[in-house]
Protein backbone atom coordinates (compact mmCIF):
# COMPACT_ATOMS: atom_id res chain seq x y z
CA UNK A 1 0.00 0.00 0.00
CA UNK A 2 1.23 3.53 -1.35
CA UNK A 3 2.01 5.85 1.72
CA UNK A 4 0.34 9.07 1.68
CA UNK A 5 3.07 12.35 1.91
CA UNK A 6 0.77 14.87 3.54
CA UNK A 7 2.91 17.75 4.63
CA UNK A 8 1.37 19.44 7.86
CA UNK A 9 2.60 20.85 10.46
CA UNK A 10 0.06 19.63 13.07
CA UNK A 11 -0.09 16.51 14.49
CA UNK A 12 -3.72 14.15 13.96
CA UNK A 13 -5.09 14.69 17.59
CA UNK A 14 -3.18 17.46 19.64
CA UNK A 15 0.36 18.25 20.58
CA UNK A 16 2.48 16.09 22.48
CA UNK A 17 5.50 15.87 23.99
CA UNK A 18 8.27 13.75 21.57
CA UNK A 19 10.87 13.09 24.36
CA UNK A 20 10.55 9.08 23.53
CA UNK A 21 9.40 9.37 20.11
CA UNK A 22 13.20 10.03 18.82
CA UNK A 23 14.59 6.42 20.24
CA UNK A 24 11.36 4.46 20.53
CA UNK A 25 11.57 1.45 18.26
CA UNK A 26 8.68 -0.07 16.86
CA UNK A 27 7.53 -2.83 14.60
CA UNK A 28 4.01 -1.87 14.06
CA UNK A 29 1.40 0.94 14.90
CA UNK A 30 0.66 -1.11 17.90
CA UNK A 31 3.79 -0.99 19.58
CA UNK A 32 3.55 2.71 19.50
CA UNK A 33 0.12 3.22 20.06
CA UNK A 34 1.02 1.79 23.45
CA UNK A 35 4.24 3.38 23.95
CA UNK A 36 2.65 6.93 23.38
CA UNK A 37 -1.04 6.84 22.85
CA UNK A 38 -3.09 6.69 19.89
CA UNK A 39 -2.42 9.11 17.00
CA UNK A 40 1.17 7.44 16.88
CA UNK A 41 2.71 4.63 13.79
CA UNK A 42 5.45 3.02 13.10
CA UNK A 43 7.62 4.90 10.64
CA UNK A 44 10.04 3.65 7.51
CA UNK A 45 13.00 3.83 10.20
CA UNK A 46 11.28 1.75 12.66
CA UNK A 47 10.76 4.45 15.24
CA UNK A 48 7.78 5.80 16.67
CA UNK A 49 6.41 9.32 14.92
CA UNK A 50 3.49 11.27 15.60
CA UNK A 51 1.08 11.01 12.67
CA UNK A 52 0.53 14.63 10.48
CA UNK A 53 -3.14 15.76 10.43
CA UNK A 54 -4.67 14.74 7.06
CA UNK A 55 -6.78 17.91 5.81
CA UNK A 56 -10.19 15.65 5.23
CA UNK A 57 -9.79 14.34 8.90
CA UNK A 58 -10.50 17.34 11.41
CA UNK A 59 -12.76 16.32 14.56
CA UNK A 60 -12.74 13.16 16.25
CA UNK A 61 -15.01 11.72 19.04
CA UNK A 62 -13.86 11.94 21.69
CA UNK A 63 -12.34 15.28 21.12
CA UNK A 64 -9.03 14.11 22.49
CA UNK A 65 -7.73 10.49 21.38
CA UNK A 66 -4.47 11.22 22.66
CA UNK A 67 -5.80 10.92 26.74
CA UNK A 68 -4.94 8.40 28.97
CA UNK A 69 -6.95 5.17 28.56
CA UNK A 70 -7.00 5.17 24.77
CA UNK A 71 -3.48 3.26 23.49
CA UNK A 72 -5.53 0.20 22.97
CA UNK A 73 -8.80 1.48 22.16
CA UNK A 74 -10.58 0.39 19.61
CA UNK A 75 -10.59 3.57 17.26
CA UNK A 76 -12.44 3.40 13.85
CA UNK A 77 -12.93 5.85 11.30
CA UNK A 78 -16.12 7.50 9.16
CA UNK A 79 -16.21 8.80 6.07
CA UNK A 80 -18.84 11.00 4.70
CA UNK A 81 -19.30 14.02 2.70
CA UNK A 82 -19.92 16.80 5.02
CA UNK A 83 -21.44 19.54 2.76
CA UNK A 84 -24.90 17.16 2.49
CA UNK A 85 -26.98 17.52 5.46
CA UNK A 86 -28.16 13.49 5.37
CA UNK A 87 -24.46 12.16 5.63
CA UNK A 88 -24.12 14.63 8.53
CA UNK A 89 -27.05 13.16 10.42
CA UNK A 90 -25.57 9.34 9.52
CA UNK A 91 -22.53 10.54 11.47
CA UNK A 92 -24.70 11.40 14.53
CA UNK A 93 -26.27 8.36 14.44
CA UNK A 94 -22.61 6.73 14.32
CA UNK A 95 -21.69 8.87 16.92
CA UNK A 96 -24.69 8.15 19.47
CA UNK A 97 -23.87 4.00 18.93
CA UNK A 98 -20.21 5.13 20.28
CA UNK A 99 -21.62 7.80 23.07
CA UNK A 100 -23.73 4.49 24.19
CA UNK A 101 -21.18 1.84 24.33
CA UNK A 102 -18.82 4.31 25.82
CA UNK A 103 -21.86 5.18 28.70
CA UNK A 104 -21.56 1.27 29.28
CA UNK A 105 -17.84 1.28 29.82
CA UNK A 106 -16.29 0.57 26.46
CA UNK A 107 -15.55 -3.18 25.28
CA UNK A 108 -14.94 -4.92 28.40
CA UNK A 109 -13.31 -1.65 29.74
CA UNK A 110 -11.57 -0.78 26.62
CA UNK A 111 -12.32 2.97 25.45
CA UNK A 112 -13.88 3.15 21.60
CA UNK A 113 -13.55 6.37 19.37
CA UNK A 114 -13.46 7.63 16.11
CA UNK A 115 -12.09 9.81 13.59
CA UNK A 116 -14.22 11.95 11.18
CA UNK A 117 -13.14 12.12 7.89
CA UNK A 118 -15.02 13.66 4.64
CA UNK A 119 -15.25 12.99 0.54
CA UNK A 120 -16.68 16.28 -0.14
CA UNK A 121 -15.63 18.02 -3.69
CA UNK A 122 -13.60 20.80 -1.73
CA UNK A 123 -11.42 23.21 -3.70
CA UNK A 124 -9.82 24.68 -0.59
CA UNK A 125 -8.42 21.19 0.44
CA UNK A 126 -7.40 19.79 -2.85
CA UNK A 127 -8.71 19.25 -6.47
CA UNK A 128 -9.78 15.54 -5.49
CA UNK A 129 -13.18 13.84 -6.93
CA UNK A 130 -15.16 11.95 -4.36
CA UNK A 131 -14.04 9.00 -5.55
CA UNK A 132 -10.67 10.08 -5.13
CA UNK A 133 -11.36 11.57 -1.81
CA UNK A 134 -12.23 8.69 -0.46
CA UNK A 135 -9.59 6.48 -1.64
CA UNK A 136 -6.94 8.41 0.03
CA UNK A 137 -8.73 9.02 3.33
CA UNK A 138 -9.60 5.43 3.48
CA UNK A 139 -5.56 4.90 2.75
CA UNK A 140 -4.78 7.10 5.54
CA UNK A 141 -7.06 5.76 8.17
CA UNK A 142 -5.63 1.96 7.15
CA UNK A 143 -1.59 3.24 6.73
CA UNK A 144 -1.34 5.86 8.97
CA UNK A 145 -3.70 5.49 11.93
CA UNK A 146 -3.95 2.08 11.91
CA UNK A 147 -7.35 1.65 12.45
CA UNK A 148 -9.32 -1.73 11.81
CA UNK A 149 -12.77 0.03 10.46
CA UNK A 150 -13.81 2.10 8.27
CA UNK A 151 -17.71 3.17 8.21
CA UNK A 152 -18.38 4.29 4.80
CA UNK A 153 -17.86 5.86 2.56
CA UNK A 154 -21.96 6.68 1.62
CA UNK A 155 -22.03 5.41 -2.10
CA UNK A 156 -21.41 2.52 -3.92
CA UNK A 157 -18.45 4.26 -6.25
CA UNK A 158 -16.87 6.03 -2.93
CA UNK A 159 -16.96 2.49 -1.35
CA UNK A 160 -14.84 0.55 -4.40
CA UNK A 161 -12.30 3.04 -4.13
CA UNK A 162 -11.91 3.16 -0.32
CA UNK A 163 -12.21 -1.29 -0.86
CA UNK A 164 -9.36 -0.52 -3.85
CA UNK A 165 -7.10 1.91 -2.09
CA UNK A 166 -6.79 -0.39 1.08
CA UNK A 167 -5.87 -3.97 1.71
CA UNK A 168 -6.77 -5.10 5.39
CA UNK A 169 -9.20 -2.54 6.89
CA UNK A 170 -12.66 -3.49 7.37
CA UNK A 171 -15.54 -1.05 5.38
CA UNK A 172 -19.14 -1.08 6.28
CA UNK A 173 -21.31 1.06 4.27
CA UNK A 174 -24.46 2.18 5.58
CA UNK A 175 -26.14 3.27 2.07
CA UNK A 176 -23.60 1.71 -0.41
CA UNK A 177 -26.52 -0.59 -2.49
CA UNK A 178 -24.84 -1.58 -5.55
CA UNK A 179 -24.77 -5.79 -6.44
CA UNK A 180 -21.62 -4.66 -8.40
CA UNK A 181 -19.63 -4.53 -4.94
CA UNK A 182 -21.11 -7.89 -3.95
CA UNK A 183 -18.35 -9.48 -7.28
CA UNK A 184 -15.34 -7.75 -5.52
CA UNK A 185 -14.82 -10.48 -3.09
CA UNK A 186 -14.93 -14.47 -2.86
CA UNK A 187 -16.91 -16.01 -1.17
CA UNK A 188 -16.83 -15.50 3.01
CA UNK A 189 -16.00 -18.01 6.00
CA UNK A 190 -15.13 -18.33 8.99
CA UNK A 191 -11.40 -18.64 8.24
CA UNK A 192 -11.55 -16.05 5.74
CA UNK A 193 -14.25 -13.53 6.40
CA UNK A 194 -14.74 -10.61 3.74
CA UNK A 195 -13.81 -7.27 4.44
CA UNK A 196 -16.31 -5.20 2.67
CA UNK A 197 -19.96 -5.15 4.37
CA UNK A 198 -23.03 -3.17 4.10
CA UNK A 199 -26.43 -2.60 6.48
CA UNK A 200 -28.03 -2.01 3.46
CA UNK A 201 -29.49 -4.58 1.28
CA UNK A 202 -28.24 -5.11 -2.88
CA UNK A 203 -29.74 -3.64 -5.70
CA UNK A 204 -30.93 -6.66 -6.73
CA UNK A 205 -34.64 -6.53 -5.32
CA UNK A 206 -34.95 -2.85 -5.90
CA UNK A 207 -34.52 -3.40 -9.75
CA UNK A 208 -37.12 -6.39 -9.82
CA UNK A 209 -39.55 -3.54 -7.85
CA UNK A 210 -38.89 -0.74 -10.72
CA UNK A 211 -39.58 -3.53 -12.87
CA UNK A 212 -42.50 -4.50 -11.88
CA UNK A 213 -43.76 -1.09 -11.03
CA UNK A 214 -43.25 -0.05 -14.58
CA UNK A 215 -45.26 -3.28 -15.88
CA UNK A 216 -48.05 -2.56 -13.12
CA UNK A 217 -48.66 0.64 -14.82
CA UNK A 218 -48.49 -0.24 -18.66
CA UNK A 219 -44.99 1.46 -19.29
CA UNK A 220 -43.52 -0.43 -21.80
CA UNK A 221 -40.86 2.19 -23.16
CA UNK A 222 -38.61 3.84 -20.83
CA UNK A 223 -34.78 5.90 -21.22
CA UNK A 224 -32.70 5.23 -18.51
CA UNK A 225 -30.02 8.01 -17.49
CA UNK A 226 -27.35 5.97 -15.39
CA UNK A 227 -24.03 7.13 -13.99
CA UNK A 228 -21.34 5.43 -14.80
CA UNK A 229 -19.74 3.30 -11.82
CA UNK A 230 -20.66 0.64 -9.56
CA UNK A 231 -24.20 2.08 -8.91
CA UNK A 232 -25.75 3.39 -11.91
CA UNK A 233 -24.62 0.61 -14.46
CA UNK A 234 -25.12 -1.88 -11.98
CA UNK A 235 -28.91 -0.50 -11.37
CA UNK A 236 -29.30 0.06 -14.77
CA UNK A 237 -28.01 -3.81 -15.70
CA UNK A 238 -30.85 -4.98 -13.40
CA UNK A 239 -32.97 -3.07 -14.47
CA UNK A 240 -32.78 -4.49 -17.97
CA UNK A 241 -32.76 -7.91 -16.81
CA UNK A 242 -36.08 -7.32 -15.14
CA UNK A 243 -38.02 -5.31 -17.35
CA UNK A 244 -39.93 -6.27 -20.39
CA UNK A 245 -40.10 -3.49 -22.00
CA UNK A 246 -37.80 -1.35 -24.43
CA UNK A 247 -35.09 0.30 -22.48
CA UNK A 248 -33.33 2.81 -24.25
CA UNK A 249 -29.73 3.92 -21.83
CA UNK A 250 -27.81 7.20 -21.51
CA UNK A 251 -24.91 7.37 -19.71
CA UNK A 252 -22.96 10.45 -17.99
CA UNK A 253 -19.34 10.46 -16.25
CA UNK A 254 -19.52 14.88 -15.55
CA UNK A 255 -22.26 17.36 -15.11
CA UNK A 256 -21.96 17.99 -18.63
CA UNK A 257 -22.63 14.17 -20.09
CA UNK A 258 -25.36 14.53 -17.63
CA UNK A 259 -27.05 17.02 -18.97
CA UNK A 260 -26.63 15.76 -22.29
CA UNK A 261 -28.05 12.34 -21.41
CA UNK A 262 -31.10 14.51 -19.82
CA UNK A 263 -31.24 15.97 -23.71
CA UNK A 264 -31.29 12.88 -25.72
CA UNK A 265 -33.93 11.12 -23.18
CA UNK A 266 -36.10 13.82 -23.09
CA UNK A 267 -36.13 14.09 -26.63
CA UNK A 268 -36.40 10.11 -26.94
CA UNK A 269 -39.98 8.53 -27.50
CA UNK A 270 -39.51 6.69 -23.88
CA UNK A 271 -42.79 7.17 -22.08
CA UNK A 272 -40.77 7.71 -18.51
CA UNK A 273 -37.42 8.59 -18.00
CA UNK A 274 -35.06 6.85 -14.97
CA UNK A 275 -32.45 8.51 -13.50
CA UNK A 276 -29.45 6.56 -11.14
CA UNK A 277 -27.36 8.42 -9.78
CA UNK A 278 -25.45 8.26 -6.34
CA UNK A 279 -25.18 11.27 -5.50
CA UNK A 280 -28.24 13.41 -4.49
CA UNK A 281 -26.48 16.76 -6.30
CA UNK A 282 -27.01 15.31 -9.77
CA UNK A 283 -30.59 13.98 -9.09
CA UNK A 284 -31.34 17.38 -7.86
CA UNK A 285 -29.39 18.61 -11.27
CA UNK A 286 -31.29 16.41 -13.53
CA UNK A 287 -34.61 17.41 -12.03
CA UNK A 288 -33.79 20.85 -12.63
CA UNK A 289 -32.98 20.46 -15.73
CA UNK A 290 -36.27 18.28 -16.93
CA UNK A 291 -37.91 20.94 -15.47
CA UNK A 292 -37.09 23.91 -18.02
CA UNK A 293 -36.73 20.86 -21.18
CA UNK A 294 -39.75 20.89 -23.50
CA UNK A 295 -38.79 17.25 -23.85
CA UNK A 296 -40.27 16.47 -20.35
CA UNK A 297 -43.48 18.08 -20.30
CA UNK A 298 -45.40 14.70 -20.63
CA UNK A 299 -42.97 12.69 -19.41
CA UNK A 300 -42.76 10.93 -15.67
CA UNK A 301 -39.70 10.65 -13.79
CA UNK A 302 -38.20 7.66 -11.82
CA UNK A 303 -35.78 7.95 -8.62
CA UNK A 304 -33.88 5.43 -6.73
CA UNK A 305 -32.97 5.75 -3.06
CA UNK A 306 -30.13 8.53 -3.46
CA UNK A 307 -33.22 11.33 -3.99
CA UNK A 308 -35.44 9.68 -0.57
CA UNK A 309 -33.84 12.63 1.37
CA UNK A 310 -34.47 16.23 2.46
CA UNK A 311 -31.64 17.84 0.30
CA UNK A 312 -33.11 16.55 -2.79
CA UNK A 313 -36.61 18.11 -1.45
CA UNK A 314 -34.82 21.53 -0.31
CA UNK A 315 -32.38 21.79 -3.37
CA UNK A 316 -34.94 20.64 -6.23
CA UNK A 317 -37.95 22.80 -4.93
CA UNK A 318 -37.77 25.33 -8.07
CA UNK A 319 -38.90 22.55 -9.81
CA UNK A 320 -41.54 21.33 -7.48
CA UNK A 321 -44.32 21.52 -10.57
CA UNK A 322 -42.46 18.61 -11.42
CA UNK A 323 -42.89 16.63 -8.10
CA UNK A 324 -46.51 14.78 -8.41
CA UNK A 325 -44.79 13.02 -11.42
CA UNK A 326 -41.89 11.74 -9.69
CA UNK A 327 -41.93 8.54 -7.85
CA UNK A 328 -38.95 5.85 -6.97
CA UNK A 329 -37.93 3.43 -4.88
CA UNK A 330 -35.95 2.49 -1.66
CA UNK A 331 -34.79 0.36 1.15
CA UNK A 332 -38.56 0.53 3.12
CA UNK A 333 -38.59 2.90 5.88
CA UNK A 334 -37.42 0.68 9.16
CA UNK A 335 -40.03 0.39 12.04
CA UNK A 336 -40.41 -1.31 15.06
CA UNK A 337 -39.33 -1.00 18.93
CA UNK A 338 -35.23 -0.76 17.77
CA UNK A 339 -36.14 1.49 15.52
CA UNK A 340 -38.65 3.93 17.74
CA UNK A 341 -35.71 3.34 20.60
CA UNK A 342 -33.22 4.92 18.67
CA UNK A 343 -34.85 7.83 17.21
CA UNK A 344 -35.54 8.24 20.51
CA UNK A 345 -32.36 8.69 21.44
CA UNK A 346 -30.99 10.34 18.28
CA UNK A 347 -33.25 13.01 19.14
CA UNK A 348 -32.23 13.35 22.99
CA UNK A 349 -28.49 13.93 21.84
CA UNK A 350 -28.70 15.92 18.89
CA UNK A 351 -31.65 18.64 20.47
CA UNK A 352 -34.88 17.23 18.96
CA UNK A 353 -33.44 16.35 15.79
CA UNK A 354 -35.74 13.61 13.83
CA UNK A 355 -33.51 10.98 12.36
CA UNK A 356 -36.31 10.23 10.44
CA UNK A 357 -36.06 12.61 8.05
CA UNK A 358 -32.73 11.35 6.84
CA UNK A 359 -32.23 8.89 4.71
CA UNK A 360 -30.26 5.61 5.92
CA UNK A 361 -29.68 7.30 9.47
CA UNK A 362 -30.62 3.99 11.10
CA UNK A 363 -28.23 1.79 8.68
CA UNK A 364 -25.51 3.95 10.14
CA UNK A 365 -26.60 3.64 13.65
CA UNK A 366 -26.11 -0.55 13.12
CA UNK A 367 -23.14 -0.31 10.74
CA UNK A 368 -21.73 1.64 14.18
CA UNK A 369 -23.00 -1.16 16.38
CA UNK A 370 -21.73 -4.08 14.35
CA UNK A 371 -18.45 -3.13 14.10
CA UNK A 372 -18.82 -2.36 17.95
CA UNK A 373 -20.23 -6.03 18.64
CA UNK A 374 -17.69 -7.52 16.07
CA UNK A 375 -14.82 -6.13 18.52
CA UNK A 376 -16.63 -6.87 21.50
CA UNK A 377 -16.46 -10.75 20.14
CA UNK A 378 -12.32 -10.21 19.36
CA UNK A 379 -12.07 -8.58 22.63
CA UNK A 380 -13.14 -12.00 24.55
CA UNK A 381 -12.74 -14.67 21.84
CA UNK A 382 -9.94 -13.33 20.14
CA UNK A 383 -7.15 -12.31 22.98
CA UNK A 384 -8.34 -8.84 22.77
CA UNK A 385 -6.33 -8.96 18.80
CA UNK A 386 -8.64 -6.08 17.54
CA UNK A 387 -7.14 -7.13 13.40
CA UNK A 388 -9.48 -6.54 10.82
CA UNK A 389 -10.42 -9.88 10.28
CA UNK A 390 -10.89 -10.71 14.15
CA UNK A 391 -13.40 -8.01 13.62
CA UNK A 392 -15.42 -9.38 10.78
CA UNK A 393 -15.71 -12.61 12.63
CA UNK A 394 -17.19 -11.34 15.21
CA UNK A 395 -19.61 -9.73 13.31
CA UNK A 396 -20.31 -13.37 11.58
CA UNK A 397 -21.34 -13.93 15.10
CA UNK A 398 -24.99 -11.30 14.54
CA UNK A 399 -27.15 -13.78 12.38
CA UNK A 400 -28.36 -16.71 14.55
CA UNK A 401 -29.11 -17.94 17.97
CA UNK A 402 -30.90 -15.92 20.65
CA UNK A 403 -32.71 -12.87 19.56
CA UNK A 404 -31.83 -9.81 21.02
CA UNK A 405 -32.73 -5.88 19.80
CA UNK A 406 -29.86 -3.90 19.18
CA UNK A 407 -30.37 -1.91 22.13
CA UNK A 408 -28.02 -0.69 24.75
CA UNK A 409 -29.48 -2.42 27.40
CA UNK A 410 -29.16 -5.59 25.75
CA UNK A 411 -25.20 -5.24 25.53
CA UNK A 412 -24.30 -6.68 28.66
CA UNK A 413 -26.42 -9.83 27.67
CA UNK A 414 -24.94 -10.35 24.24
CA UNK A 415 -21.06 -9.80 25.38
CA UNK A 416 -21.93 -12.81 27.64
CA UNK A 417 -23.17 -15.06 25.11
CA UNK A 418 -19.84 -13.97 23.01
CA UNK A 419 -18.22 -14.86 26.26
CA UNK A 420 -19.35 -18.31 26.23
CA UNK A 421 -18.72 -18.87 22.82
CA UNK A 422 -22.31 -18.53 21.46
CA UNK A 423 -23.82 -16.57 18.72
CA UNK A 424 -26.38 -14.31 18.84
CA UNK A 425 -29.78 -12.98 16.15
CA UNK A 426 -29.17 -9.53 15.85
CA UNK A 427 -32.45 -6.91 15.09
CA UNK A 428 -30.91 -3.54 14.44
CA UNK A 429 -32.84 -0.03 14.16
CA UNK A 430 -32.74 -0.80 10.32
CA UNK A 431 -34.29 -4.43 10.79
CA UNK A 432 -32.96 -7.69 10.71
CA UNK A 433 -29.28 -8.24 10.31
CA UNK A 434 -29.95 -11.65 8.64
CA UNK A 435 -25.92 -12.07 6.95
CA UNK A 436 -25.72 -14.56 4.46
CA UNK A 437 -22.69 -16.90 5.80
CA UNK A 438 -21.16 -17.23 2.25
CA UNK A 439 -22.02 -12.96 0.71
CA UNK A 440 -22.23 -11.44 4.21
CA UNK A 441 -24.73 -9.53 2.33
CA UNK A 442 -28.41 -8.93 3.80
CA UNK A 443 -32.13 -8.90 2.31
CA UNK A 444 -34.68 -6.24 2.97
CA UNK A 445 -37.92 -4.93 1.63
CA UNK A 446 -38.16 -2.15 -0.53
CA UNK A 447 -40.87 0.82 -0.94
CA UNK A 448 -41.64 2.35 -4.08
CA UNK A 449 -42.61 6.36 -2.83
CA UNK A 450 -43.72 9.89 -4.09
CA UNK A 451 -43.14 13.28 -3.26
CA UNK A 452 -46.21 14.40 -1.10
CA UNK A 453 -48.51 17.09 -1.95
CA UNK A 454 -46.64 19.78 0.50
CA UNK A 455 -43.45 18.84 -1.53
CA UNK A 456 -41.59 18.96 1.75
CA UNK A 457 -41.63 15.06 2.27
CA UNK A 458 -41.15 11.61 0.97
CA UNK A 459 -44.33 8.74 1.49
CA UNK A 460 -44.45 5.39 0.59
CA UNK A 461 -47.14 3.91 -1.85
CA UNK A 462 -46.45 0.18 -1.13
CA UNK A 463 -43.41 -1.96 0.02
CA UNK A 464 -42.48 -5.13 -1.51
CA UNK A 465 -41.05 -7.46 0.68
CA UNK A 466 -38.03 -10.49 -0.95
Amino acid sequence: MRRLGWVLALSLLGSCSLTRADREACQSHADCRQAFGFGFACGDAGLCRPVPMHPRCQSTYPADLRAEGFGDAFVVGSIIDSTVDTHIARQNAVRLAFTEVRDLGGLDGREVGLVFCTNAVEPRLDDLTQTEASAAVAAFLEDELGVPVILGPPSSDAARAAYEATDEALLISPSASSSALTALEGDATDEAPGRLWRTVAPDALQARVIADDLDMRGVTSVAVIAQDGAYGTGLADELEAAFGGTVERFTFDSASARNAAATDAGASGAEEVLFFGSQTSDVTAFVLFADSFAGYADKNLFLSDSAANRDFLRDASAASGLFDRIRGTRPAAPEGIVFDAFVSAYAAENMGANAELFSFTAHAYDAAWVALLGATWATLQADGALTPENVARGMRMLSSGPPFDLRSSNYDDIAERFRLGESVDVRGASGDLDYDPTTEETRAPVQVWRIAASGDDIEGVYVVTP
